[in-house]
């Protein structure tokens, strides 16, 4: 993590928020917001960091070939989220540091989850979040566990807050496969924001029949329906709007990272939905400072441009596909769960 190089307070970097979700702020203002907001977000790389390392090594005995990524959230959508949520403080927001792990079932994903919150994890559970037991309305499933990091010996880090999102290899498809239906469509699936769009529903119900697959809570507004009548109007939605067939060409529509050195482990991402392309660009270990200083140009550019960008952090280039597939359109999984939802719909 690079060296601290202004003396920040939380009402400091409180004050910055309200000036960036502020519309019409003064340039001025603005830059010198937005510089605070920028060495803020960069202070959870070693919180991020640490806890990726004791997911990483109790995930050896677990289940060794997991996805383990993590990275700093964007600053558009940081703005954004200021924006929407009424007094939210910048200085407690949760999710600046998130760390995703995608586990194959529920019972490793359990275990996992019982180290983080176990009593003597030097970490202390801020809060946690069970969308597999109450799953959001949007459909959305997974367990967010809410840290706060402990290390004295480096005060600009400690206390911060990180974001650890544990999911299955389905609730990871579903999740994928609405991300890239935003990101072509640019809507707010993700959000809910159009309650009656005609795909927020449609995923809305994807997510119950699939929770079905693995024996999970259905969405609230399922509960009192039969499981064939969730897989059979599942597949009745699908079919009205062709979402094999619109996913898969979404998938041709974007090539993918390939050369790669494989001795890399941080990528700069941009998707450019007008053309439906991916440029990257990858950074080895040692060069993680300048990986975040060209994520800044490229955030610039992405409000001109509409882009999706992301700086990412993985093992190697094969890892970044397999945990954000969304930025490479690979939705195969989602389809194939969905042909398994027909065949129970259609056996009864």
């Amino acid at each position: 993590m690079p060296p601290p190089t202004l003396p920040l307070s939380r009402a400091d970097v409180n004050r910055a928020g309200k000036i960036l979700a502020t519309l019409g702020s003064a340039l001025s203002e603005t830059r010198k917001a937005n510089a605070i907001l920028e060495e803020w977000r960069l202070r959870h790389s070693l919180p991020l960091q640490t806890l990726r390392d004791i997911i990483t090594g109790h995930l050896q005995a677990l289940q060794p070939d997991a996805i383990v990524v993590h990275r700093l959230k964007r600053e558009p959508s940081i703005v954004a989220k200021l924006r929407i949520q009424e007094g939210m403080d910048l200085a407690r927001m949760q999710d600046l540091g998130g760390l995703r792990a995608v586990i194959c079932d529920q019972a490793r994903l359990q275990t996992l989850a019982g180290v983080f919150t176990a009593s003597g994890f030097p970490h202390s559970l801020a809060r946690s979040y069970d969308y597999i037991a109450r799953p959001k309305p949007s459909g959305y499933r997974s367990l967010h566990l809410v840290h706060r990091y402990h290390n004295p010996a480096v005060p600009e880090s400690h206390g911060l807050l990180v974001e650890i999102q544990l999911r299955t290899q389905i609730q990871h498809a579903w999740a994928t496969a609405l991300e890239t239906v935003d990101a072509f469509r640019q809507s707010s699936l993700k959000s809910s924001q159009d309650p009656t769009d005609e795909w927020q529903d449609f995923f809305r119900l994807s997510g119950a029949a699939l929770a079905l697959l693995e024996d999970c809570p259905v969405n609230e507004q399922y509960a009192g329906r039969t499981s064939e009548d969730i897989f059979a109007e599942t597949v009745r939605q699908m079919d009205l709007l062709l979402v094999p067939q619109k996913l898969r060409s979404y998938a041709n529509a974007v090539r993918l990272i390939t050369g790669a050195d494989d001795a890399n482990t941080c990528f700069l991402l941009e998707l450019d939905i007008t053309s439906g392309t991916v440029n990257y660009r990858s950074f080895p270990p040692d060069q993680l400072e300048q990986a975040n200083k060209e994520y800044l140009v490229a955030e610039a550019r992405a409000k001109e441009s509409g882009a999706l960008v992301v700086l990412a952090v993985a093992e190697s280039p094969q890892k970044l596909r397999e945990a954000y597939p969304n930025y490479f359109m690979e939705t195969d999984r989602f389809v194939a769960l969905l042909t398994e939802v027909k065949r129970r719909a259609l056996t009864g």
